[in-house]
């Protein structure tokens, strides 16, 4: 295991000598503000672009997010002053990049509307909504776990009309933690699991201090945890042919969601 690791980190670094040049749409938000701190002096990419909604077009990043910067980072001094986009301006947006990160607070079929328009431009997304994620041919990877289904992109190219652009989604977070714990378990012809996802608090993106935001949370993201089940069976499902039961309790009852 150690050689192969060895092995891919050679091959990755040859093949990313150059930086890809990328974007973030949604760069305002809180999940935007994470990807932009991850990006700075990232090895493989060079974040050089920022999309948001129109009331934050034509200001430096420094501006827009005057006042509701929420990471526990400085920002980083690269995005200061790096004048956003607007979502009605995406076409200019996608002549600065390569790919865009994409982490909007939107309706879904909005974002489809939007990912499919900046697939069309040829840039490709990677998306952390979940407006995609039930689209047949769009990939919802965790790489070290499915990294083969990224062949669906070409039926998805062939769909959308494009040579180069596609979407690629995330799956929901909770599932991030223990799709991988759980994956290696398949083999041992596993048929159920217990999975309880607390995220009545967390699935709002914010910490317990925001306790004013509880009582809308308890009910809006306990609902969503159960959304999170589902995706966690399309992921394992097809993961290497194999698959086993996931079912949820009601979820409105409680700020958490049983699995069993």
């Amino acid at each position: 295991r150690d050689s192969r690791t060895k092995y891919r980190t050679k091959v990755v670094k040859k093949s990313m000598e150059q930086k890809l040049k990328v974007g973030v749409i949604g760069a305002t938000g809180y999940v935007g503000q994470r990807f932009i701190t991850l990006l700075e002096n990232h090895p493989w990419f060079e974040c050089v672009a920022l999309c948001a909604s129109p009331s934050s077009a034509g200001k430096t990043y420094e501006e827009a997010v005057k006042g509701r910067w929420k990471i526990d980072l400085p920002m980083p001094e690269y995005v200061k002053k790096m004048v956003v986009y607007s979502t009605e301006d995406i076409e200019e947006y996608c002549k600065q990049i390569d790919l865009t990160f994409c982490a909007v607070n939107m309706k879904k079929d909005e974002i489809k509307a939007l990912e499919e328009k900046v697939a069309k431009l040829e840039t490709p997304v990677i998306s952390n909504n979940s407006a995609n994620r039930w689209t047949e041919d769009v990939p919802m990877i965790i790489p070290e776990i499915n990294s083969d289904h990224a062949a669906l992109i070409d039926a998805q190219r062939k769909r959308l009309g494009t040579t180069r652009g596609f979407i690629a989604v995330k799956p929901n977070c909770s599932i991030q933690s223990y799709v991988p714990a759980l994956t290696p378990f398949l083999k041992n012809g596993i048929k159920a699991i217990n999975v309880c996802t607390y995220q009545a608090i967390s699935g709002a993106g914010k910490d317990s201090s925001f306790s004013l935001s509880i009582s809308f949370s308890y009910r809006k993201h306990s609902i969503t945890g159960c959304a999170s089940v589902r995706n966690s069976n399309r992921a394992l499902s097809l993961s290497n042919g194999n698959s086993f039961a996931l079912s949820f309790a009601d979820c409105e009852k409680r700020p958490s969601c049983s699995l069993s």
